[in-house]
């Protein structure tokens, strides 16, 4: 007995037929768009723009704050020096440290280069100093950085300079980057933690600082006084000379002696 199909049964499964096509390739495509759009990256160009945006707003800033200097490892593990240092910066280059721990004396400065990413500059300068630091300005990508989601300029490869930017509020987290000047070719490796409003910008009140060329130090602010008045001759006097008069500076409430305490109990839970 030989089946037959009538011309409504026919109708019925072309209908079908097209119908299914059309879902087939709807779902097709509403599953390759979400993997299109993770996929883009913003360019160097605009991600620096909003990093001068947001982060470099300040065009001065004093900044007190405690060191912890590694100084050598033994057999019951690594220990440290912990004093305290006062920092001039005004943009869009000038920098100054003093030790003002009694008895203290830093015999060198490390590479602080970094802390340009917090004074007022243009984006075409930022995009010059990546460029020095051996940034490769042509590779962008999306990283995370302790679970944060991140733009990161430059090769992943350890080794390799880079700079991490948190996405939402475009923020350096990350830093590697080859020595500037005098130390040139040694790497270094800089994480930015704790981010705090200050005067509408925001600072790390944090820094973890790692180098083969200098000791490994973390940089934990004290006090911060941004865009205030300053005295621009501060900058002539050696390291090591006096300390000029400046205004009051805005705390965070808490004594230097309550905060030596919070510091010391973090590192000795970093460390133990």
């Amino acid at each position: 007995m030989s089946s037959k199909c009538y011309p409504g049964c026919r109708r019925v499964f072309s209908g079908w037929s097209k119908c299914f096509i059309g879902i087939f390739m709807l779902s097709i495509f509403y599953l390759e768009v979400p993997e299109r759009c993770v996929a883009y990256v913003l360019p160097t160009e605009q991600l620096v723009q909003f990093l001068a945006v947001n982060a470099s707003k300040f065009k001065t800033l004093v900044i007190t704050q405690f060191t912890q200097q590694e100084k050598g490892s033994s057999l019951e593990g690594k220990f440290f020096e912990l004093f305290r240092e006062k920092i001039w910066m005004q943009a869009p280059n000038r920098y100054r440290a003093e030790v003002l721990s009694e008895g203290r004396v830093r015999r060198e400065v490390p590479d602080v280069a970094f802390r340009r990413l917090f004074l007022a500059d243009s984006p075409d300068n930022f995009m010059q100093l990546l460029l020095n630091m051996g940034i490769d300005l042509e590779t962008v990508a999306y990283a995370r950085v302790d679970g944060i989601v991140a733009y990161r300029i430059g090769n992943a490869e350890p080794a390799s300079p880079k700079i991490l930017i948190e996405k939402e509020r475009f923020l350096p987290l990350q830093l590697s980057y080859w020595s500037i000047g005098t130390r040139a070719g040694a790497l270094i490796n800089v994480r930015f933690q704790d981010y705090r409003e200050v005067d509408k910008g925001w600072y790390p009140f944090e820094i973890t600082y790692a180098s083969d060329r200098w000791p490994d130090e973390v940089y934990t602010v004290l006090s911060i006084l941004p865009n205030g008045p300053f005295d621009p001759s501060v900058f002539s006097s050696p390291m090591s000379g006096s300390r000029p008069d400046q205004p009051a500076e805005k705390g965070e409430g808490l004594s230097d002696e309550e905060r030596l305490k919070r510091i010391i109990q973090k590192f000795e839970e970093r460390y133990q």
